[in-house]
């Protein structure tokens, strides 16, 4: 066994700082019948013997004072007197000494679990899962939770919104975030209303109504209160209200004010090509120009085109003198086109011979096209002036399709502003590409005057129809537009028929699924809050549509509509979706219900 005993040097050993030191400690363990100490002595947990090292080894280095071994004086027990001086000290322990043997007691709640006297009772078993009470009873998992020791007893740590509210408690059991019996805390059970059930969320006591029921005034005591499919002030859902209307199977019911979708006119100003080469003949024998105006004529006349709007003019247009005199030089595209129509000649950078304004040649100056030769008026009233225009003019000369088609733009915008609720399109119709003024590039062309005209408000669309073989390059201007590509009249075959073809697809096109706003029986103003809009396919029920903001907010899948200006709405636009769907259905039915406020 191991004991403390009380040992001097021997006589003849020298006096050394070591010696001394022993000396002045008075201590030293031995064990009996082996020389020297490898080990200390505990008591299982409760406290232990101190030791110095094994013999020869140099446990004593450095250590100048009592202090440095961490001993405290000890008084003996008055059997012996090896205890007469210091015994070191222990974490969370008491020094002993007991017959000559100093050792550790644990203090309360604290093992020394280890078994290394150095650290002392290194163990609190009052919180450790470890040793929860004693040295290694391990506190095993909780469901929910962690495992804990309090006060020397296993305990669950829930996790957050679980707790212990039934009889095991190391399982946490409840969630009292979602359990209505439970709701935010053991035995705190949600009450129940008329009209519905109790629910628990997020550990708040709520209701689950019942349907067609729910709870507006956020009174748990009296439930459900309100029957949305039928209060006029709750129409659906809570705070719709319906206006002075009934409530009818939970819509604010609006039949009386319903009225049948009625498509935007459409006004369509032609810019008509009358080039030298409109002279060309067709595969019918019949010349481009022939085939042109007779199926703008078949156009006109056709009792389905009645209420169109059509206007035209034509080019090129012969200059008047208003694209100005002769330029100082040839320097640019305008100047060097100014000086050559002008009956001049570039000569390097210096414009020579030139006429000036008036010199036979066409006009590139865009206002000479923004006037009309027959104004925009619905048909069919105006097609005797349009079949009268046309044939009172003959091809010649080129193509100035820049400034043809920015005079039709302007002219074009000028009467969709005076008649906000048409819709307004412009029809180029050529046999070619340009052919002269400052900018001959389609492309360029489509993007600087076509591609503001369908971006612009008012929106001015850009139709191409291309009477020819070859007119590819005719696509930019009806893609910049704002219409796809160009409608191309190949002249091999029937110009006649594909032209009309190419109208009546334009004239679909244009007005797409844009519809004006009804005006009510009563006279009053639309409140553009208190609009919805239904459709009904073939054999089917009324479909109500939602209302976005613009297009971009369409729902792919649903559609929905819109105005055509969020603040000064004057027309319905249908998203492209249910257009899709309304338009591939002849049948099909758009209504406009007004009075109600807009879902």
């Amino acid at each position: 066994m191991w004991q403390f005993c009380r040992v001097r040097p021997h006589a003849s050993a020298p006096v050394t700082e070591k010696t001394s030191m022993i000396r002045r400690i008075s201590w030293v363990c031995c064990i009996a019948a082996i020389a020297g100490c490898s080990n200390a002595v505990t008591n299982g947990g409760g406290g232990g013997l101190y030791k110095l090292p094994d013999a020869g080894k140099t446990a004593l280095d450095g250590v100048s004072s009592v202090s440095d071994l961490g001993a405290t004086t000890g008084t003996g027990d008055g059997n012996d007197q090896s205890c007469a001086t210091a015994c070191p000290t222990a974490a969370n322990a008491d020094t002993t000494c007991t017959k000559g043997v100093c050792g550790f007691s644990c203090h309360t709640g604290f093992l020394d679990c280890d078994g290394n006297a150095t650290n002392g009772c290194e163990i609190d078993s009052t919180t450790h899962p470890s040793h929860c009470g004693t040295c290694d009873t391990v506190c095993g998992a909780v469901p929910n939770g962690t495992p804990s020791c309090v006060a020397s007893v296993c305990a669950a740590a829930c996790d957050p919104g679980w707790q212990v509210c039934k009889t095991d408690p190391l399982v946490c059991d409840t969630n009292t975030d979602s359990d209505a019996s439970h709701c935010g805390d053991c035995n705190t059970e949600c009450p129940g209303g008329p009209n519905s059930a109790p629910r628990c969320v997020s550990g708040s006591c709520t209701l689950k109504c019942d349907p067609g029921f729910a709870d507006c005034n956020k009174i748990v005591d009296d439930g459900c209160e309100i029957n949305t499919t039928n209060d006029a002030n709750h129409c659906g859902t809570c705070g719709l209200t319906c206006g002075g209307t009934t409530c009818i199977n939970s819509a604010c019911e609006c039949a009386s004010s319903s009225q049948t979708a009625t498509l935007t006119p459409l006004d369509i100003f032609i810019m008509m090509d009358q080039s030298g080469s409109m002279t060309d003949t067709t595969g019918t024998g019949a010349t481009k120009w022939d085939a042109v105006t007779q199926a703008v004529t078949g156009f006109v006349q056709d009792p389905a085109s009645a209420g169109i709007g059509v206007g035209i003019q034509y080019f090129p247009l012969p200059d008047n003198g208003s694209s100005g005199g002769c330029p100082s030089d040839c320097s640019g595209a305008a100047n060097k086109y100014a000086c050559e129509n002008g009956g001049g000649l570039c000569l390097g950078s210096t414009c020579i011979l030139c006429l000036g304004g008036g010199g036979g040649g066409d006009s590139c100056t865009s206002g000479d096209y923004q006037k009309p030769e027959v104004a925009i008026s619905a048909l069919p009233g105006v097609a005797p002036a349009i079949m009268k225009s046309m044939a009172a003019h003959a091809p010649t000369n080129s193509t100035p399709t820049q400034a043809a088609l920015q005079g039709a733009i302007d002219y074009a915008k000028s009467f969709a502003v005076a008649n906000p609720t048409h819709t307004v399109v412009v029809l180029l119709a050529t046999d070619g590409d340009p052919t002269e003024c400052a900018v001959q590039d389609p492309v360029q062309i489509g993007t600087t005057i076509a591609a503001p005209a369908a971006a612009g408000n008012p929106k001015i669309l850009t139709f191409v129809i291309g009477v020819g073989t070859s007119l590819s390059a005719l696509n930019a201007i009806a893609s910049s537009g704002g219409t796809g590509q160009a409608f191309v009249v190949d002249t091999g075959g029937n110009v006649l028929q594909q032209f009309e073809a190419a109208l009546k697809a334009i004239q679909g096109k244009a007005i797409g699924c844009q519809y004006t706003i009804p005006v009510p029986a009563n006279g009053q103003a639309v409140d553009p809050t208190k609009v919805n809009v239904q459709f009904t396919l073939t054999g089917g029920t009324a479909q109500p549509l939602k209302y976005v903001d613009d297009e971009s907010k369409c729902d792919p899948t649903t559609g929905g509509w819109h105005y055509d200006n969020a603040l000064t709405p004057t027309k319905i636009l249908l998203c492209a979706k249910t257009c899709t769907k309304v338009s591939a259905d002849a049948a099909a039915k758009v209504d406009i219900l007004l009075g109600c406020a807009r879902q």
